[in-house]
Formats: structure tokens, C-alpha cells, sequence
């Protein structure tokens, strides 16, 4: 078994759940010490000739994080690609015509469209900026659905409330529920974004 490439696909699997930096980094020291007490060698190669192995130090954690999280960005918007061109953009005319994409816009969840910018997926607003425009290309009213979408997603990540930052975020997230904003202007001098 390759420790490199499966420490890496743990790890991105980890991400895609919703996993923060800080839990990630929790699995690394298991799999270190897991490594220490049980004798399996620790690599110093990975498939790309990063240096996986323990003990990291920050910046060999920050490569690999780094190199984790541009793979997922990478998978995320290829995937918003295909489901923009193969399933949006024929429906576009449709949708302007007053057809609402809700089977489009749960697709777009699954694939993490909506997640990225979450405090919990690393507040990565450039891939869901990203998503946003390959959506806005193939449909521009989806793409303005789209934007209610994350920022909906966004007044509910930054609540006080622990009930709207649980399964409720987690259900809109990821497209299993829907909702937008109203009142985007006063919401966001409220909220302070």
C-alpha cells in the first residue's frame, strides 16, 4: 500500500464531508503515531514528489493542505463544468422562459457549488466565485440563483444560531434544501458583511 496517495485520498475524502482544517489535521497525528507504534514505514515521497511524510513540518503541512485543497477545487469546478454544459445550458431558454432549475440546482449542491465559501470547506470564496461564473456562462438566471443560494448559505454559516449552522446549512449546502436572500442590502449591513 501506498501511505502517500492513500493519506491524500483520506483526505480529500475527508474535505468533500465537510471536515474542517483542524479535524484534518487531528487525522494526521493519529496516522503518525498509528505509523510510530505499529512499525509501518512513513514515506518521504508522495505521487507528485511532495513530501508526505511525518513528521511534517508546517510547511510540508501547508503544501499538503494546499495541494488537497487545490485538487478538490479542481474537482469541484469540473465537475459544476459538466453539469453546467451537459444539463443547464440546454434548459437555458427554458429558464428564461420561467422554468425554475430545481433539479439543476441539487445537482450543483451534490457537486459542492454551494459549500466552498463555508467556514467549514476553508472559506474558499474564489472556487465558489469560480462555480458561480461556469453556471452564469451556461445560464445567467442560474447563475443569479446560484449567487442567492451561497449567500443564503453564508447568513446561515455566520448565525448565532447552532440549529441554522447544523443540518439546516448542511441540507442547503449541499442541495438537498433551497432558499435564497431577500432584503440582500440590509441582511449584509446586518450581518456585517
Amino acid at each position: 500500500m501506498r501511505l502517500g496517495a492513500s493519506f491524500m485520498s483520506i483526505c480529500l475524502g475527508l474535505m468533500r464531508q465537510g471536515a474542517s482544517y483542524a479535524s484534518i489535521l487531528f487525522f494526521c497525528g493519529l496516522v503518525y503515531q498509528g505509523c510510530l507504534k505499529t512499525g509501518v514505514p512513513i514515506p518521504k515521497q508522495g505521487r507528485a514528489g511532495l513530501a508526505y511524510a511525518y513528521p511534517l513540518s508546517a510547511l510540508r503541512l501547508y503544501i499538503m493542505l494546499t495541494t488537497a485543497v487545490s485538487l478538490a477545487n479542481t474537482q469541484l469546478l469540473a465537475a459544476v463544468d459538466a453539469i453546467a454544459r451537459q444539463d443547464l445550458q440546454p434548459l437555458a431558454h427554458r429558464i428564461d422562459r420561467g422554468h425554475y432549475p430545481l433539479e439543476i440546482m441539487a445537482k450543483l449542491g451534490q457537486a459542492g457549488a454551494f459549500a466552498a465559501h463555508l467556514q467549514s470547506q476553508g472559506s474558499r470564496f474564489d472556487t465558489a466565485i469560480d462555480a458561480m461564473q461556469i453556471v452564469s456562462r451556461a445560464c445567467g438566471a442560474t447563475g443569479f440563483l446560484t449567487w442567492a443560494h451561497q449567500v443564503c448559505g453564508l447568513y446561515l454559516d455566520a448565525s448565532d444560531n447552532p440549529a441554522l449552522r447544523g443540518q439546516v446549512l448542511h441540507d442547503h449546502a449541499y442541495g438537498k434544501t433551497f432558499g435564497g436572500t431577500a432584503l440582500s442590502n440590509p441582511m449584509k449591513t446586518w450581518a456585517n458583511i
